[in-house]
């Protein structure tokens, strides 16, 4: 065994698990209606030869398909049923993966990844998939990430990487890094960087790629975390600007058991060494408590509504943007329906948030990335629309637009599934690029049985043709 010397694995086994990382390994499960991939790896002998063993849950002799090359795919199969397979060597069927869990069924756009809601491949991270990440290389490769949650028993601190160089037709693993949770992927200087915690409320480490996402080198400790109940650093996939010379981001300290979250910005100048910790400059924190105004609008909003999201004190999940009058605003998740805007002025990186003010636009409590196209000179907000006396969850994407970034109006709905039951159905937590007349993006989705709207079992990515027209 030797010492960590390295941020990503190819996958991550636990010291007491050490031989996972040399068996026969699933590292991507996909599926459609009728059928579903497996890709697997196997680092302790990769020229042999491999058999999928798999049958309908519980129900059958496993069937057993030779294979080769690291992927097969099942077809015409009954849809909505579980299926439970896993790669073993042909000529030593012990030396196996683990047994993984699959389920037919109709999503909407492509699978990168899926993880049953009873699969224990990851029970020392989690067993649902959250926060997707994505990033174009300026090869034109498209890098996603994802995280896997469950509750404060488990470690919430794996994150898996895949990549597409086919502009997201297919997904291939790349790898997994260990610890990091809600990273978000960004290029700077022609390098791949990941700024995520170490675990729920943990530290917020940034790392760094030089082989488009292949390996990582060990992280950077930017700020200290608790990692634990009384809360610490909160950082998700937002966008992170480019502008004056610096990339902006946002961040959070506090946690919800708190039901509390300060405010602040992050940045460093581009091209700097970024994993030097002291090329980074961070805001004072903003507390809400301080600016009741602010508090009082939406406790108001929300007094009476049995289906109201608890708001929480201070803003979470900021998407930073420069505003038309040049000045940097940061739009924030706060109540329901009641975004946050708090400003930073690039020119002072150590100053105050200032200026905190409360718009309104008809969204779920959800995270809404926020991007300025320089084409049509509007902002474009991807969001979980809330139609006028509609009651929904998670379940209706919609693209909005704004020209002030006060006023907000519904380009369109990209998909709509207020028919279906919105604590079972969700598509949510976006994280989207402009990619020349199209918006691709990443979706948390909750489909085929998950075990709720929040606890998705999918990584999905889809494609906005023409969103200016």
């Amino acid at each position: 065994m030797n010492f960590t010397t390295t941020w990503s694995y190819h996958p991550y086994a636990e010291l007491s698990n050490l031989e996972r990382a040399e068996r026969p390994y699933i590292c991507r499960l996909s599926h459609d209606e009728n059928s579903f991939t497996v890709d697997y790896i196997d680092n302790g002998a990769s020229e042999t030869e491999h058999m999928l063993f798999w049958r309908v849950r519980d129900t059958e002799e496993y069937k057993k398909v030779p294979t080769s090359g690291g992927t097969i795919t099942i077809e015409d199969i009954p849809s909505d049923t579980d299926y439970e397979l896993f790669i073993a060597r042909t000529q030593d069927p012990s030396i196996c993966s683990n047994i993984r869990l699959v389920r037919t069924g109709f999503v909407p756009g492509k699978v990168i990844n899926y993880l049953h809601p009873e699969d224990t491949t990851y029970d020392f991270a989690g067993t649902y998939l959250d926060s997707p990440s994505l990033a174009k290389l300026p090869s034109g490769r498209l890098v996603s990430a994802m995280g896997v949650h469950k509750s404060a028993e488990y470690g919430e601190n794996l994150e898996i990487l895949y990549y597409s160089d086919d502009n997201g037709e297919t997904w291939h693993y790349l790898c997994e890094l260990f610890p990091c949770r809600w990273g978000k992927l960004f290029v700077d200087n022609g390098k791949l960087y990941c700024l995520g915690v170490s675990c729920t409320y943990g530290d917020l480490l940034i790392g760094c790629s030089d082989d488009e996402g292949y390996t990582w080198g060990m992280p950077t400790v930017l700020l200290r975390g608790s990692c634990s109940g009384r809360g610490g650093v909160h950082h998700t996939p937002m966008p992170v600007l480019h502008y004056k010379g610096r990339l902006i981001t946002d961040v959070q300290y506090g946690g919800w058991h708190k039901n509390v979250f300060y405010d602040a910005v992050l940045s460093a100048k581009e091209g700097s060494d970024l994993l030097d910790a002291n090329n980074w400059a961070i805001t004072k924190w903003w507390d809400c408590r301080e600016h009741k105004e602010i508090q009082n609008i939406v406790n108001g909003g929300i007094t009476g509504d049995a289906d109201a999201f608890k708001f929480t004190i201070g803003g979470i999940e900021g998407s930073p943007v420069v505003a038309p009058n040049g000045d940097v605003w940061i739009l924030h998740r706060y109540g329901r329906g009641k975004p946050l805007i708090l400003e930073y002025d690039p020119e002072d990186p150590w100053g105050e948030l200032k200026n905190g003010r409360i718009i309104d636009v008809p969204i779920k409590d959800s995270k809404f990335p926020v991007k300025f196209d320089s084409v049509s000179g509007r902002y474009y907000m991807l969001c979980n629309y809330m139609p006028e006396g509609v009651r929904v969850g998670r379940n209706v994407c919609a693209l909005m637009y704004s020209t002030d970034l006060k006023e907000w109006i519904l380009d369109h709905i990209v998909y709509d599934f207020r028919d279906y039951d919105y604590q079972k159905y969700a598509m949510q937590y976006f994280d989207f690029e402009i990619d020349g007349d199209d918006i691709m993006f990443l979706s948390r989705t909750a489909f085929c049985n998950a075990d709720s709207s929040h606890n998705s079992n999918h990584q999905t990515f889809h494609r906005i043709h023409n969103f200016r027209k």
